[in-house]
């Protein structure tokens, strides 16, 4: 599969990191949000990434936070914060 990234394609002000994980850190990602499971509380499936949304109360439920992205994502953000400090946020 082609993943190629044309920048022009891209909305404003967002940045691409090509090949910034690397193969193993890829496919350990993948495996985290592919284990997150599927709710079918809508008429739709859902995935949820991060704290899960309870649709009958209507709010985000603090408890059901999904602990493996959560950690994923802190490495992803540490890594990009030592290895592609951004200078700048708008």
């Amino acid at each position: 599969m082609d993943h190629t990234v044309i920048p022009s394609s891209l909305p404003p002000g967002v940045i691409y990191f090509g090949d910034f994980l690397s193969p193993q850190e890829e496919a350990a990602t993948a495996t985290i949000l592919d284990a997150g499971g599927w709710s079918t509380e809508l008429k739709r499936r859902v995935q949820h990434f991060g704290y899960r949304y309870d649709y009958k109360a209507r709010a985000v439920a603090p408890d059901a936070l999904s602990r493996a992205f959560a950690a994923m994502a802190g490495r992803i953000r540490q890594k990009i914060s030592e290895e592609r400090p951004l200078r700048e946020l708008a």
